[in-house]
């Protein structure tokens, strides 16, 4: 695997941070779901790829840095242990340099750039851009603006760790399914495709098998 810097420009990409949540315990899984291989490669390697392509930034959220020694982008850790995927996106807006930031979790094997490229275009006039798809809603596969982590430090310090408590006071943009089609975005579905368990990790082989 070969990455680029992504510290600097780059042709295509935007002035935004990736933002790679791998702070989660894994237990239903057993092991550590982003490096998890899918078709030769890591999860949280193909997120790394993905993102090179559409943000001039990339950091993961760890509490276990040394896990993702072999990935040339910067690990942070939560700035508020124990307190879930909030706290995960708390230090990754802390830690971003960039006003738009994706937010990504780090079992969603299939999440294509173009997708985040389209979530990222939509974030102006807006705190946040959450997609809707077949009726549910993805906080993790989301773009924020890097102001909304004062609300979320109020809801950690509130110890109010629901994501739909947080999003609730940001002034969000939502797009769904028919957005994504209207908009030609190919194959947008398998982008918020995530694993849970080992089932699920045999499933995202098997769509791997026939891409």
């Amino acid at each position: 695997m070969v990455y680029i810097n992504v510290n600097g420009e780059k042709g295509g990409s935007m002035q935004s941070t990736g933002i790679i949540l791998a702070g989660g315990k894994s237990s239903r899984m057993g092991e550590n779901k982003a490096l998890l291989a899918v078709n030769g490669e890591t999860v949280i390697e193909r997120l790394v790829r993905e993102l090179q392509s559409v943000t001039n930034d990339i950091l993961i959220v760890t509490n276990t840095p040394e896990d993702y020694h072999f990935l040339p982008v910067k690990k942070v850790s939560d700035r508020y242990p124990n307190k879930g995927p909030l706290a995960g996106i708390e230090s990754g807006l802390y830690h971003s340099t960039n006003d738009k930031n994706i937010i990504v979790a780090c079992d969603m094997p299939f999440v294509a750039a173009e997708t985040m490229e389209w979530l990222l275009s939509h974030l102006e006039g807006y705190s946040a851009v959450i997609p809707e798809v077949n009726g549910q809603i993805h906080p993790l596969l989301a773009v924020y603006h890097k102001r909304v982590r004062e609300i979320v430090e109020k809801c950690l310090e509130a110890n109010d760790l629901k994501l739909q408590i947080f999003l609730n006071q940001l002034k969000v943009k939502k797009v769904t399914e028919k957005d994504m089609t209207r908009h030609r975005l190919v194959n947008f579905e398998q982008s918020f495709f995530n694993m849970n368990d080992p089932s699920d990790w045999r499933k995202a082989i098997q769509i791997s098998s026939k891409n």
